[in-house]
């Protein structure tokens, strides 16, 4: 029995904070935003809004990208008696999932069951607002600026992979393709092409970074948030060039190292597992357990960074 169902047919369930959970996009959506109810028992309940509403309470609070906290008052409804405000709200008007969180938060305020100043209440929101435009910005190291200028058109298949380490430099991502895929269980680093003009995609990656920063996302779940290094690789396949850049790469998410190996989010239909593997473990992997050729880069990548003040 889910938890609505749970508030709908017993006793009333109580709350004892609420908080704003950035999460990962779903559908066409980058960011989600989910408001969540915090129980006595340290149980959770969130709401989010999608096409309609959706309770949801199998979310990690650490699978959070962001989370913003509002402590609530003694005044505070139960979760069954708030669940159907929330419904009332949802059939009067068309929300995204951001605007539908804002709305309930500024209406939990104006009803006295959040514990806080007009003024705080707005800086809370605001950070909510600046948390997409932070996970949104990177930086690209002078001798990469290259990369960032606008896709030409080209014969040329271009491929981006991103190689992740820990803050420690001491461990890479590596994730093991899907049983279905092709190169199935092979192990790499995550990438994928570069969505070019012409191509049957509806939408071209403005350019090397951008392609890189939106195939990371979509395979881990992790945000780039500097470009530091690039090692390449060309290869013909069916008689077209192949030109892959792989650039070693900081995310926002390494911003908590702790947290950091609890971040990543696979795509199942592209990787089944993933892993953070030292130097000398991916040593040990053979070369045939790798994409070709990415055992080596991977092992360079690693000197490279051992070799930097």
């Amino acid at each position: 029995m889910n938890t609505l169902e749970l508030a709908a047919h017993c006793d009333d369930i109580p709350v004892k904070r609420i908080e704003l959970w950035c999460t990962h996009g779903y559908l066409d959506c980058d960011y989600h935003w989910l408001i969540t109810f915090i129980h006595p028992d340290k149980h959770h309940t969130s709401a989010s809004r999608e096409s309609d509403v959706r309770w949801i309470s199998d979310i990690p609070r650490k699978k959070a990208i962001a989370i913003i906290t509002f402590p609530v008052t003694f005044e505070w409804p139960d979760l069954r008696s708030i669940a159907s405000r929330i419904y009332s709200v949802c059939e009067q008007t068309q929300y995204t999932c951001t605007q539908f969180v804002s709305f309930l938060i500024w209406d939990f305020f104006q009803q006295g069951y959040i514990e806080t100043s007009y003024n705080q209440m707005s800086d809370l929101l605001n950070q909510m607002m600046a948390i997409k435009d932070k996970l949104s910005d990177f930086r690209v190291a002078s001798h990469l600026s290259e990369y960032q200028a606008p896709l030409p058109k080209t014969e040329v298949d271009l491929k981006v992979g991103v190689l992740i380490f820990t803050p420690s430099k001491k461990d890479v991502l590596l994730v093991q393709r899907a049983k279905s895929d092709s190169h199935a269980n092979i192990w790499e680093c995550p990438g994928g092409g570069v969505e070019q003009i012409g191509t049957e995609h509806t939408e071209a990656d403005m350019s090397i970074i951008h392609a890189a920063v939106r195939e990371c996302r979509e395979e881990t779940q992790l945000h780039i948030s500097a470009f530091m290094g690039l090692i390449q690789d060309r290869w013909l396949k069916r008689g077209r060039t192949v030109h892959k850049f792989i650039f070693i790469v900081d995310v926002h998410e390494s911003e908590e190292p702790q947290q950091l190996l609890d971040k990543v989010v696979l795509n199942p239909a592209e990787h089944q597992a993933f892993r953070w593997a030292t130097r000398n473990e991916v040593v040990d992997m053979s070369e045939a357990t790798f994409f070709p050729n990415q055992r080596g880069m991977i092992l360079s990548a690693f000197d490279s960074l051992s070799s930097t003040p």
